[in-house]
């Protein structure tokens, strides 16, 4: 095993844990400047997250309710990161927790995590299917606020950005020398989801789709 420590943070939105936590979830999401982006959006961001949240919670929780109150979605990264953190371990000294987007555990929760792991090579892994500035974009934006708010020293680490496109991640440097290593690490990760994951990711989408928005549910 190799003795230098390895942190992989897993990406991913997150779902209500409770009927009760369908509406703040919903409204953290569309509070999110990377969603609800138009001119002088900053003003207006929170009272239509309010309204959003509101009046799609009540459209949704039945839903909710007939898959057992609460979304599939963090019982399913949960066994992801343990799985791969056994995978990795095996070569690795590796912690792997997950920072979700909208719902706890959320990204200063993984910060934290990291930040008492103190890893000397960090990879920041989306879970999400496909690059978007809504999904990826907006996860690594929260990561470099969350950096800001909480002082966190893990900005000195030699991170990591995974999916093999280069996203500007504050503290990043990204070598040319140290490209072959990466490669072979976020390939290990694809890898190992391609095998294991095509069920978990048959339900995540189910329990993305309870959430799908339209204007005209306004």
């Amino acid at each position: 095993m190799s003795s230098k420590k390895t942190g992989v943070v897993l990406f991913q939105l997150g779902g209500p844990d409770s009927l009760e936590s369908i509406e703040p979830f919903l409204y953290n999401l569309f509070c999110d400047p990377d969603i609800i982006d138009f001119p002088f959006a900053r003003l207006a961001r929170k009272p239509l997250a309010k309204l959003i949240s509101t009046s799609r919670a009540k459209h949704v929780a039945h839903h909710y309710a007939e898959i057992g109150g609460r979304s599939p979605i963090l019982a399913n990264t949960r066994r992801q990161a343990e799985a791969l953190e056994r995978e990795l371990r095996q070569n690795l000294d590796a912690k792997v927790t997950i920072a979700m987007r909208y719902w706890h555990p959320m990204t200063t929760a993984a910060i934290a995590e990291m930040t008492e792991f103190a890893p000397e090579e960090l990879v920041l892994l989306p879970l999400y299917p496909q690059y978007s500035k809504t999904t990826t974009g907006s996860s690594v934006n929260e990561w470099n606020r969350c950096f800001e708010r909480n002082g966190s020293n893990c900005n000195d680490l030699t991170h990591v950005f995974a999916r093999l496109r280069p996203v500007e991640v504050r503290g990043v440097p990204w070598k040319h020398d140290d490209r072959t290593r990466r490669i072979r690490l976020e390939l290990l990760c694809f890898e190992f989801f391609a095998e294991t994951d095509v069920e978990n990711a048959v339900k995540i989408s189910q329990d993305v789709n309870l959430i799908h928005f339209r204007i005209g549910d306004l």
